[in-house]
C-alpha cells in the first residue's frame, strides 16, 4: 500500500472515530516508528486535521460531514445560530 493511501485511510478512520491511539495506527497499518512519525506530521502539521494528546493519541480537529449531504463544515468555526423558532407567532 502506498503511503498516500495510508494517509487517506488514517484520515477516514480518525474522522469517523474522533480519536485514535498511535499504537492502534501502528497495528492497523503495520507502521514502523519512523512511518508513524511521518503520518503524525502529515495529519498534524501539513493537513492541520488533528492534534496530539499526551503523546499517545491523535484527536480529529478537521472538517466533518454535514449530516445528509456531501458537504463539510470546519469544526474550528461554531455553527451558525438557528434564528428560526418553532412558534409561528414569533
Amino acid at each position: 500500500m502506498k503511503f498516500s493511501e495510508i494517509v487517506e485511510q488514517a484520515c477516514d478512520l480518525l474522522q469517523r472515530t474522533g480519536r485514535v491511539s498511535y499504537r492502534a495506527l501502528k497495528v492497523e497499518f503495520d507502521l514502523s516508528d519512523d512511518l508513524l512519525d511521518v503520518l503524525k506530521e502529515e495529519l498534524i502539521e501539513v493537513r492541520d486535521l488533528a492534534v496530539d494528546k499526551d503523546g499517545k493519541i491523535l484527536v480529529w480537529t478537521g472538517a466533518s460531514l454535514v449530516p445528509g449531504s456531501k458537504f463539510q463544515i470546519s469544526s474550528s468555526q461554531p455553527p451558525a445560530p438557528n434564528t428560526q423558532t418553532l412558534d409561528p407567532r414569533r
